[in-house]
């Protein structure tokens, strides 16, 4: 019997605080492992850069795997940013990451870019008043 196992890989948290932006690089799979790891991870990373409020690019561009805990982590970091006066936006998720944010409506939340630019660009736009409620 020939039976495949997905090996979890460990999970990594880059951080580049520049040009006003907190970026936040993702490595690795988001799964229950790794997104235990993201969260806990992310909110020190935030606690480090002081109350806020935090102006935050998570960058997926290295993400090989996503599942429903991975969400739940971006949903999670996303309150948090939010709930201290911050921004969130997502960076170059892969494909099925992003389908995964808007079949489950995060989307409407949590603002897409498909390249760094275009996050930084979101971010610097901000986000509208009713999505910010939403996350209290």
């Amino acid at each position: 019997m020939n039976s495949r196992v997905r090996r979890t890989e460990a999970l990594r948290l880059e951080t580049d605080p520049s040009g006003g932006f907190l970026v936040l690089g993702v490595t690795g799979d988001m799964d229950h492992v790794g997104s235990a790891a993201l969260a806990e991870r992310s909110l020190s990373e935030l606690e480090r850069h002081g109350q806020g409020p935090w102006r935050v690019v998570l960058d997926l561009g290295r993400v090989e795997f996503l599942d429903s805990s991975g969400l739940g982590a971006i949903a999670g970091l996303w309150k948090r940013v939010v709930r201290g006066g911050g921004h969130l936006v997502v960076a170059r998720p892969p494909r099925l990451a992003e389908i995964m944010l808007r079949r489950t409506g995060l989307d409407r939340y949590i603002p897409v870019g498909i390249s760094m630019d275009a996050a930084r660009r979101l971010l610097a736009e901000g986000v509208r008043p009713e999505i910010r409620a939403a996350a209290g």
